[in-house]
């Protein structure tokens, strides 16, 4: 993709999308790169695909991370109205997807949740709808199997169910860790369902 290679190697170089704080022509690359992962990831979850991947939609998805968390220059909350948004949180969509791709999802919703916590200007109505609606879709994002002894996965207890996903995780797989540690974070800021 030759996008990738212009705003990786060029323009996240520039003074006007390095300095750390969102810009006009930050926020509207970050505009184009999601409208073209909205039309990629069409074409990743098109009827037939089972496992479906992000293999279309991952490397916008990506670029457009990396322009509003790693740089700065873009507002995270347009990357978190574009997963809250799009239908990868879907209960069928997420039951579809392969396990990576599951996993990058994840890791990418908790990453922009955390990148708009870190925002200097005071919490939108917007962005506070946009976490209740993270943790109202927690028991769908994350793979959690109810264990015998730990009942039914709720959001509504937040230990609870972190520790049910804790479980499933791998004890090195720190970017698995610090995404559900996020989503307990979220969890206590929106004060449960």
């Amino acid at each position: 993709m030759d996008a990738a290679k212009i705003i990786e190697d060029i323009l996240v170089f520039l003074p006007s999308f390095n300095d750390g704080r969102p810009t006009r022509r930050g926020n509207e690359l970050v505009h184009l790169l999601l409208a073209r992962a909205a039309s990629a990831l069409r074409e990743d979850l098109a009827p037939g695909r089972n496992p479906a991947s992000l293999e279309q939609s991952r490397r916008y998805l990506e670029l457009s991370d990396l322009l509003c968390r790693a740089k700065g220059a873009a507002d995270p909350t347009q990357l978190l109205r574009f997963y809250c948004m799009s239908s990868l949180m879907g209960k069928m969509t997420l039951g579809r997807l392969s396990k990576e791709s599951r996993a990058f999802f994840i890791a990418h919703l908790a990453g922009a949740l955390a990148a708009c916590s870190h925002q200097k200007s005071p919490e939108s109505s917007e962005l506070a709808s946009m976490r209740r609606q993270v943790v109202d879709a927690l028991s769908v994002i994350l793979p959690v199997r109810s264990a015998a002894t730990l009942g039914p996965p709720s959001p509504a207890h937040p230990q609870l169910f972190c520790k049910q996903f804790f479980i499933q995780v791998a004890p090195s797989d720190a970017q698995a860790w610090g995404s559900c540690e996020i989503l307990l974070q979220t969890c206590q800021q929106v004060g449960g369902p």
